[in-house]
């Protein structure tokens, strides 16, 4: 007998792969469908299971539930959390789902992760954070590519420019004016 879980990887494939994986994956999925007389619509039909997934700090728990409500088309998703064990969560899903839900988290974790360090190099310029003395040559920073140096442009022209010394005459370290 085929294995499940080769049918299921192969059926995932050929929904997020690139077109080519697709097309392979599809034409892959069918032939094994119609050498072993399996129906290819009851292949996943799972039973539902809990699994675990791990995240690392707020913004990653928010992307993980974002993510697990695009797969389970839900605004939200129920779930528990294993007593001691911190960003860890468990969820009912099948494990097309599981499958799905680990490798697009993955894929926008490290997406994210891009995202944010341009971000940040976008607020350090919008809030001009550099040093007035001269880096030398082993300080400085290696020379940004052309797409991202547009790229950090157009965030900081989203980013408020504020200065430390305005709030403090404005009147309050959080840059809010005291009333009289």
């Amino acid at each position: 007998m085929v294995k499940k879980e080769l049918l299921i990887k192969l059926k995932v494939l050929s929904e997020r792969g690139t077109p080519a994986e697709q097309k392979m994956a599809y034409k892959k999925l069918i032939a094994l469908c119609e050498k072993y007389g399996i129906d290819e619509d009851s292949i996943f039909e799972e039973e539902v299971s809990i699994y675990e997934f791990k995240y690392h700090g707020k913004l990653e728990k928010k992307l993980l539930f974002q993510i697990m409500a695009c797969v389970f088309n839900e605004p939200s998703v129920p779930y528990s959390t294993p007593i001691g064990r911190r960003e860890t969560i468990r969820v009912r899903c099948t494990k097309v789902q599981f499958l799905k839900i680990s490798a697009d988290f993955n894929f926008y974790k490290k997406l994210f992760e891009e995202e944010c360090e341009l971000f940040l190099r976008a607020f350090i310029y919008k809030q001009n954070l550099y040093p007035t003395r001269k880096a030398t040559d082993e300080e400085r920073e290696k020379p940004e590519s052309r797409e991202n140096l547009l790229k950090i442009v157009a965030m900081s022209d989203g980013i408020t420019r504020k200065a430390p010394m305005l709030m403090i005459e404005e009147g309050s370290a959080d840059g809010k004016k005291k009333k009289a």
